[in-house]
């Protein structure tokens, strides 16, 4: 009679055991990847909140030190999913060219802004003088229009994905200079 002393995993074993690995780290990485993607939303949200903010500080306190009088433009644009910052003086009108940009924030990859109070571009001007701002939008022709609500509702979300949490709303109001979402 032989006796072997088998020391190992047999074949089923070894199948079975690479199965739930598997499964585990699927299940693992989806959750992880859904956390990464809410996240994102979470954090193009405050970048959106914080350009407002910064747009309206740079106003008062001037953009360049050495020249008096300077406004701020910031200019939100679905099409291309950007927020650019603008400078002028007060006593001259912008024009949306490269020379004016102070600087263009982008969002986080994969994330939008899908609602801009029914428009697709929209002008937030913060005036160096003047402590109310104004509010325009732009029609497909670039028409400048005013934008005479007091309420700017901004959507941003992942993807174009319309359920909470992967889609959040901020709201700027206009006379009170403050930043909900």
């Amino acid at each position: 009679m032989k006796y072997t002393n088998s020391k190992g995993f047999t074949l089923i074993e070894l199948l079975i055991s690479i199965t739930i690995f598997l499964i585990l780290t699927v299940m693992t990485y989806v959750n992880y990847a859904t956390y990464q993607n809410i996240a994102k939303v979470k954090l193009s949200l405050k970048e959106v909140s914080q350009s407002i903010n910064d747009a309206r500080n740079m106003a008062i306190n001037g953009y360049d030190r050495n020249m008096v009088n300077q406004s701020i433009w910031i200019y939100f644009d679905l099409q291309n999913n950007n927020v650019q910052y603008y400078w002028y003086n007060f006593n001259s009108w912008i024009t949306l060219s490269e020379a004016s940009i102070i600087k263009e924030k982008k969002l986080q990859d994969g994330v939008e802004i899908t609602h801009l109070s029914g428009h697709t571009k929209m002008m937030i001007h913060f005036s160096s003088i003047y402590w109310v701002p104004s509010m325009y939008y732009f029609d497909e022709d670039n028409t400048k229009h005013d934008f005479s609500w007091d309420i700017l509702d901004i959507s941003i979300s992942y993807r174009g994905i319309q359920n909470y949490p992967f889609k959040r709303e901020l709201k700027y109001f206009k006379n009170t200079n403050v930043v909900d979402y």
